[in-house]
């Protein structure tokens, strides 16, 4: 475990007074999510807020799980958005989708065929995708595996001949993904995802025949 020795610095406007209870814990709590050892000085006080963010690459980073969690909520807010220029944010461009039980005909080999089926399927209807249950497995420093339950309500629009009218599926998404620079920024995408129906779907599949 590695250990670090905190100790007043008037660079940074520490204060040589007495420790409070607040900074103890602000430490404790350091040590505990980070799994280091800090060694802290008896007459160290942090005096202004804001040198709680002085401590470098220690405070509040973007670990991989977050950034992999953001990365397929994204997906969820994108469909229900309709914001399908933006899918790139979640999937790699040659990333292999398939709905696993529509067969053959639910393989898709990229994101423009995931964009055209997505809209084809749920023309007229708005949706709400919800994420709960997820696991996250790394496989090598840049790759992991996710597997997250998903439940998807669709509802008829207004042009829809079933107006008003709902259809609810359940399903499993195992995901693989890879770590990366994409648009500038460090983060995850999607290669590989494989969508599971859990339970029966219930409503009217009238909806999603086109």
């Amino acid at each position: 475990m590695t250990s670090y020795l905190i100790r007043p610095d008037p660079a940074l406007g520490l204060q040589p007074t007495k420790l409070t209870r607040l900074h103890r814990d602000y430490f404790r709590v350091l040590s505990e999510y980070y799994s280091i050892t800090l060694i802290i000085t008896a007459s160290l006080a942090w005096t202004p807020r804001q040198n709680l963010l002085a401590l470098p690459n220690m405070v509040n980073p973007a670990s991989d799980y977050e950034m992999i969690r953001n990365t397929l909520a994204r997906y969820a807010l994108l469909v229900d958005d309709q914001c399908w220029e933006d899918m790139h944010q979640v999937f790699t461009e040659d990333c292999r989708i398939h709905f696993t039980f529509l067969g053959p005909a639910g393989e898709l080999p990229d994101i423009a065929h995931l964009v055209r089926f997505i809209k084809t399927a749920a023309k007229d209807t708005v949706s709400q995708h919800a994420m709960s249950t997820q696991s996250i497995e790394f496989t090598g420093p840049n790759s992991a595996k996710a597997t997250t339950y998903m439940t998807v309500i669709h509802v008829g629009g207004q042009e829809h001949k079933q107006k008003g009218e709902t259809f609810c599926s359940w399903g499993k998404l195992v995901d693989k993904l890879t770590k990366g620079v994409f648009d500038g920024k460090e983060g995850w995408r999607v290669t590989e995802r494989l969508i599971h129906e859990q339970l029966p779907s219930t409503g009217n599949l009238k909806l999603m025949d086109h």
